[in-house]
């Protein structure tokens, strides 16, 4: 994929200008893996091999219905890109089918209490290869990141309370402990950096039921909304919709 990534930026300016193209030329609809093949072979791209292009027709067509969308190869070609900052890592996740929920709670073995237990760079990547981010640099990259992100709070806090004196001795106390160990980070400091670059988390929980509810097909999942086939959907649509196909409550 990465390869395949690389041969699309010799041909247009981004990724997105090469799919926008792509979109052009398809159906706004799922697509087979021959459609998919043929469309691209217009374009001159060409598959690595036929186990190359099955591969990851698979792991787009993840439900087996032998369909797949544009859309979902264009996030998964986006994904496929190294991880280098926190943006990265969210784009990295909802092209693997995770809600950041899911894969900060995966970090942790689905434990509450662990989000606050102190990773050494090591132990950091150990737990980010349970969430596909695999390469070295990666867990390096987002380490830093976390940890500039967390020191930056830190001096914000310290300047905002600065009668609180408790807490900030108690601060620079972790600081010294963290000095004499070596840097260290918790899930939680991550789930933390995730939330300054993502929308609400609930926002990620309601994406994965509607993609799961409505096989991926927002379109559908739109006009489901709109009852009186306005072409748009008011606030009284969506919570009617939302509360009884999805099970949500009236205040999320």
């Amino acid at each position: 994929m990465e390869e395949f990534r690389t041969k699309l930026l010799e041909k247009f300016t981004t990724i997105k200008e090469a799919f926008e193209t792509f979109m052009k030329d398809l159906p706004e609809r799922q697509i087979t893996k021959l459609e998919l093949a043929r469309s691209l072979a217009r374009f001159g791209f060409e598959w690595q091999s036929k186990q190359v292009r099955d591969s990851i027709f698979d792991r787009l067509d993840f439900k087996s219905i032998g369909r797949v969308t544009m859309v979902g190869f264009y996030v998964l070609v986006e994904a496929s890109a190294p991880v280098r900052s926190v943006e990265d890592l969210r784009r990295r996740w909802l092209a693997s089918r995770f809600t950041m929920t899911q894969a900060i709670m995966t970090m942790v073995d689905h434990s509450t209490l662990a989000l606050t237990h102190r990773f050494t760079l090591h132990e950091f990547g150990s737990r980010l290869q349970l969430v596909n981010v695999n390469d070295p640099e990666e867990h390096l990259a987002l380490f830093n990141a976390v940890l500039h992100e967390k020191e930056k709070d830190s001096k914000e806090r310290e300047k905002g309370e600065k009668g609180d004196f408790e807490r900030i001795r108690r601060d620079k106390g972790d600081e010294k402990r963290e000095k004499g160990h070596g840097p260290s980070i918790t899930v939680g400091d991550l789930a933390a950096a995730l939330a300054v670059v993502s929308p609400c988390l609930l926002l990620e929980d309601l994406r994965d039921k509607l993609q799961k509810r409505y096989n991926g097909d927002f379109k559908k999942a739109f006009s489901d909304m709109d009852l009186d086939r306005s072409g748009s959907v008011n606030e009284h649509e969506f919570t009617v919709k939302i509360m009884r196909n999805l099970h949500l409550t009236e205040h999320e």
